[in-house]
């Protein structure tokens, strides 16, 4: 009887398992499908025209030299600051973060990062193709993270560093130093 027993209790967790993992894995859904708004305002923002852009370069925003260069664009419609994009030249890859605003809050950040790829044999960096990707998209309403989503490795993988407080200081001194300019 207990054999018996035992075989009937295996098949009832086989068959909850093989019901619910499906059920699981159709309910989770994607930052783009929970968050559809967030995109159609990045392109109502992207296409917006009679737009007014304030660029600085290098040590006009940042205190450290890149490789590459860097350089922090702000995008005005109406006189109202509506995106903040950052580009970051490194000696692995480029960094790039936009920063959208909404009301002028921040709303929506998209960071990306893509690292050159690597040639063993010249121990050098081809600086025409890439080989890593990380990306990360952060959607706050109020002051707050509410949602986010990152794919590869990058700077908040490491779980010291809050992406809420980073992006929040991030965006705070990039509107001061556009808005002076």
């Amino acid at each position: 009887m207990r054999g018996r027993w035992h075989t009937l209790r295996l098949r009832n967790i086989i068959l909850y398992i093989s019901i619910l993992t499906p059920l699981l894995a159709l309910s989770q859904k994607s930052f783009s499908e929970k968050n559809p708004h967030v995109y159609e305002y990045r392109d109502y923002i992207e296409n917006l025209s009679d737009t007014t852009l304030v660029t600085l370069n290098n040590e006009e925003f940042v205190k450290d030299n890149y490789d590459g260069g860097s350089q922090l664009t702000g995008t005005y419609y109406n006189n109202e600051l509506v995106k903040i994009s950052s580009w970051f030249g490194l000696s692995n890859g480029i960094n790039t973060c936009d920063y959208y605003l909404k009301d002028g809050e921040l709303f929506f950040v998209v960071e990306k990062l893509k690292i050159f790829k690597y040639d063993s044999e010249t121990d050098q960096y081809d600086y025409t193709s890439y080989d890593g990707y990380a990306d990360g998209w952060y959607l706050f309403d109020s002051g707050h993270l509410v949602d986010q989503i990152s794919l590869g490795h990058w700077r908040f993988e490491d779980d010291t560093l809050d992406p809420e407080v980073i992006l929040i200081s991030e965006f705070k001194e990039y509107s001061k130093l556009l808005n002076k300019n």
